[in-house]
């Protein structure tokens, strides 16, 4: 996250002015973390990590879950039984099938991840993706290929939720 602070400080990108590695921290965990409703505004019950991350139910469907150590976990706990992979791109993308238990319920998914790469990586590039661009696609060379990553807002301020995008 240091080495993102000084990208976007290099190319005049930071989000808070005069911008400092303090401010920039705290945009971050605003950003990433600050709790909001996705339930009409009657439970404040998501944050933009959770969802990316962690994957969450809404409306008995899977929704956000883009972290392949999330999904290895999960799978080596017994929550998740892997169906296959619907489409694959280097480097290490695929776009997944998998079934999520709770409890007594289980909810079919599908979802793209990028395995093989730390968290700290993915919320760099999530993060500067959003701040470029919070409600669309980000186009960025990695490994000498196109990557393309999608970004989500809720109300305008926070991630709601922001993951590779495979392309079609």
């Amino acid at each position: 996250m240091n080495l993102t602070y000084e990208f976007l400080v290099d190319n005049d990108l930071c989000p808070q002015k005069p911008c400092s590695l303090t401010k920039f921290r705290a945009h971050v965990r605003s950003i990433w973390f600050t709790q909001y409703s996705r339930s009409n505004g009657t439970t404040v019950d998501s944050s933009g990590f959770e969802r990316t991350f962690v994957g969450e139910v809404v409306n008995g469907m899977v929704s956000g879950y883009h972290n392949w150590l999330a999904f290895y976990l999960d799978e080596k706990e017994g929550r998740i039984t892997y169906h296959g992979y619907i489409a694959e791109r280097e480097p290490h993308q695929m776009q997944i099938s998998f079934s999520l238990h709770g409890g007594t319920l289980e909810y079919e998914a599908t979802s793209s991840i990028i395995f093989g790469v730390s968290a700290e990586f993915e919320l760099a590039v999530y993060t500067v993706c959003f701040l470029l661009n919070p409600d669309g696609v980000s186009t960025f060379t990695l490994q000498g290929r196109t990557q393309r990553v999608q970004s989500e807002s809720q109300e305008d301020r926070f991630i709601s939720s922001t993951h590779f995008e495979m392309e079609t």
